[in-house]
């Protein structure tokens, strides 16, 4: 069973791993692109501040992230309550973030953009 919470404290964005027993990465990885394009984004308004990306993950994806309508300083990207240590690997590119799932099993944790300052 998995689900993510929706009322979530505005700025952070909630992320759940939905685990699974079949290894599509390994026995077809066409499908495994195809199903990570066409994970739903999370809904925000368009005005609002917002890191938009899926919100639901599967072991082993690789998602982008954004913070939309932003435009306070630069800060860090950062992982807020991982259900297991080194679950996520982030690569950091200013409003951007590449975020890596790096186990097979089911949690969750919270990404965060902190403004320095």
């Amino acid at each position: 069973m998995q689900s993510v919470d929706s009322i979530s404290t505005p700025g952070l964005l909630e992320v759940s791993l939905k685990e699974t027993y079949n290894n599509t990465v390994e026995t077809d990885l066409d499908k495994a692109v195809e199903n990570s394009e066409n994970h739903k984004e999370n809904d925000y308004n368009i005005s609002d501040i917002a890191i938009v990306g899926p919100t639901l993950v599967y072991p082993y994806d690789t998602h982008m992230y954004e913070l939309k309508n932003y435009s306070g300083p630069l800060g860090l990207w950062k992982i807020l309550n991982e259900t297991k240590e080194r679950m996520v690997n982030l690569t950091p590119n200013e409003l951007l973030v590449r975020v890596e799932i790096l186990t097979g099993k089911q949690g969750s944790f919270s990404l965060a953009y902190e403004a320095e300052g």
